[in-house]
């Protein structure tokens, strides 16, 4: 592409491939003279936002034991990050997760969020009711 008389260039369309994809610049002048590639950039381009299945707990559950705990478990791919009401949970190698979640007596929201290495998301929310064993 050529260079505006202020030195600026872009590249409009650069198409980009799924996963990581290495970019770098070269110039050349009038007379063939090429300088050096610039700073290579790499950007990460991945379509699809990351899995997120859940096993448990299920959406609108009670729970009524002595300890006011919920199991969040499911699954994601191994290389994702998952949160779950802002905490940073364990993603084991397989992709399953599991944390223990406090509850509050009453109603409960429980956010568990995925998110893979070009910031994809995914989420889902569960609601969880507590209340004391009679």
């Amino acid at each position: 592409t050529l260079v505006s008389k202020d030195g600026t260039f872009s590249f409009p369309d650069v198409q980009l491939n799924n996963g990581a994809n290495t970019i770098y610049a070269k110039a050349q002048v009038t007379g063939g003279k090429v300088s050096s590639n610039s700073n290579t950039l790499t950007v990460l381009y991945k379509k699809s936002n990351p899995k997120l299945e859940l096993a448990g707990p299920d959406d609108n559950a009670t729970v009524n034991t002595d300890q006011k705990m919920v199991v969040v478990s499911g699954l994601t791919d191994p290389e994702d990050t998952v949160t779950v009401n802002d905490h940073i949970v364990v993603v084991n190698p397989d992709g399953s997760f599991s944390y223990q979640q406090s509850l509050n007596d009453g109603d409960n929201t429980i956010n568990v969020v995925a998110t893979d290495s070009a910031g994809n998301q995914t989420k889902t929310t569960r609601h969880v009711k507590y209340s004391s064993p009679q």
